[in-house]
C-alpha cells in the first residue's frame, strides 16, 4: 500500500486524469444504456392465444456471435434452405451496449440488460443467480420436468454465467481460456460434434441451443475482411450438418428453427457502440406447420424477444417478470399489428 500511495503522490496529475476518464466512461456508458434502451413492442400471448397456437414438439436455436445481419452478403446455402420459406428479420435490434453477454442473456431470459445486469465480465466470473428472470430452459423444465435440453457453446461464459445449471440441461462448453484456440475454430467444431453425438445417442431435446463463436473472434482480430466472411460461410456449413441431423431423425416437420445474432461489427472490427452495423441483428424463424409468415416482418424486434418466440412456439406461458414480446408479423396465429 505504501508503494501505491507513493506512486499516487508522485504522479498526482496522471492519477487524477485516469480517474476522471474512467468516471466519464462509466457515466456515459450508463447514460447510453438509458438513452438506447430497446423496449419490446410485439404481442404478449394470452392464455387464449396459447390455446389456439400452432405448437411445435421442439425448438432449435442457432446462434452466430458477431454476425449481425450480414448473411445475405455471403454464400450461405444452408441458412437459405432452412429459412428460405420463413420469417427473416434483418433489421432487428441488439441490446445496448452491443456486446455478447448483454444480448445472449436477454435472448434467453426475456428482459433487457438493465434488468438482468449480465455483461461479459459478469458472465465470465459469476453464475447466473437472478431467479426473478428465469431462462427459457428453466421455464421449460418446470413445464416439462422430464424433458431433456442442450446448450453447446465454445465461448465458455454462455454456459457458465448465462444459462442456469439444471438437471435436465446438458451443457457442452469450451475452455475457460482459449489462448490455444485463438479464433475458437476448433471449439466450434468440437461443440458441433458433441451436439450431434448427443442427438445420435438418443437424446431428443425440447429446446436446443447450438452457438458458434468464431465469426465474432475473426471480426475482432481481422475486421470485416476476407477471413471474417469466410468464417460466416464455414459456420453455415456447420449449421447444415446440425440441420441434417434433425432431418435424419425426422424432426424437421415438428421443430421450430431460429437463427439469431447478438451484434454486428464495425468495418475495422469491434463492437459495443450504437452504430447501425453494430446494433442491427438477425432474428429468423422457420417451421413446417404453416403458421409462419414468409419474408421480412415489418414489426420491431429486439434481442430479448427471442425468449418469447421460443416459448410461444412450445405453447408455454411466459413469466410475468419478462418484458419480451413476440414481434408482430412472424406468426399468422397472432395479431399482425397493435
Amino acid at each position: 500500500m505504501k508503494k501505491v500511495w507513493a506512486f499516487c503522490k508522485k504522479h498526482k496529475i496522471l492519477v487524477i486524469t485516469v480517474s476522471v476518464v474512467l468516471s466519464l466512461v462509466i457515466v456515459f456508458s450508463c447514460l447510453g444504456a438509458l438513452v438506447f434502451t430497446r423496449y419490446s413492442e410485439g404481442v404478449l400471448p394470452t392464455a387464449e392465444d396459447l390455446k389456439s397456437a400452432v405448437t411445435y414438439e421442439r425448438v432449435l436455436v442457432i446462434g452466430v456471435d458477431g454476425a449481425g445481419n450480414y448473411f445475405p452478403q455471403v454464400n450461405t446455402p444452408n441458412i437459405d434452405r432452412i429459412f428460405g420459406e420463413g420469417s427473416v428479420n434483418y433489421n432487428a435490434l441488439s441490446q445496448y451496449p452491443t456486446t455478447s453477454a448483454h444480448n445472449w442473456t436477454s435472448m434467453f431470459h426475456g428482459v433487457r440488460y438493465q434488468k438482468h445486469g449480465v455483461n461479459n465480465f459478469v458472465a465470465e466470473k459469476k453464475k447466473y443467480s437472478k431467479n426473478k428472470y428465469p431462462s427459457v430452459f428453466k421455464v421449460c423444465a418446470e413445464k416439462y420436468p422430464d424433458a431433456k435440453m442442450i446448450s453447446a457453446a465454445a465461448w465458455n461464459p454462455i454456459n457458465y454465467g448465462i444459462m442456469e445449471d439444471l438437471d435436465n440441461l446438458i451443457k457442452f462448453s469450451g475452455p475457460l481460456k482459449h489462448k490455444d484456440d485463438k479464433y475458437l475454430t476448433k471449439g466450434d467444431v468440437d461443440m458441433k460434434e458433441a451436439f450431434i453425438s448427443e442427438i445420435e445417442s438418443g437424446t431428443s431435446p425440447k429446446i436446443a441451443f447450438m452457438y458458434f463463436a468464431q465469426v465474432d473472434e475473426f471480426g475482432h482480430d481481422k475486421g470485416k475482411k476476407a477471413q471474417y466472411w469466410e468464417a460466416i460461410e464455414r459456420v453455415d456449413g456447420y449449421i447444415g450438418e446440425v440441420y441434417d441431423e434433425y432431418v435424419a431423425k425426422g424432426w424437421e416437420k415438428d421443430t421450430l428453427f431460429l437463427l439469431v445474432t447478438d451484434h454486428g461489427h464495425r468495418t475495422l472490427g469491434g463492437h459495443g457502440g450504437n452504430s447501425k452495423t453494430e446494433r442491427t441483428v438477425t432474428i429468423a424463424v422457420a417451421g413446417a406447420k404453416g403458421n409462419i409468415i414468409k419474408g421480412q416482418p415489418a414489426g420491431k424486434a429486439v434481442t430479448q424477444d427471442v425468449a418469447s418466440i421460443i416459448l410461444y412456439g412450445l405453447g408455454i406461458e411466459q413469466p410475468e417478470s419478462w418484458e419480451s414480446r413476440v414481434p408482430y408479423g412472424i406468426f399468422n396465429t397472432l395479431p399482425l399489428s397493435a
